[in-house]
């Protein structure tokens, strides 16, 4: 997404360019997605708990943990 390098230099300016910065920054998005994914679900009528159990299923994916251990 054309906003993801943005915010990444932003974070880094805030918090200095480093491994443990954007493993930060990675989860801070990964989290931030799972809780859109919930607000969807949710205003879908999906009850909470089984909307819960969908966001944390799409954050723990084999495909999402493992490329969200690398960043730009």
């Amino acid at each position: 997404p054309p906003a993801y390098p943005a915010l990444l230099g932003l974070f880094f300016s805030v918090t200095g360019v480093s491994y443990g910065a954007a493993r930060l920054f990675i989860a801070l998005m990964l989290a931030v997605a799972g809780g859109f994914f919930y607000a969807i679900l949710r205003r879908m009528a999906i009850e909470r708990a089984p909307a819960a159990a969908c966001a944390l299923l799409l954050m723990t994916v084999p495909e999402v943990a493992h490329w969200a251990r690398d960043t730009m």
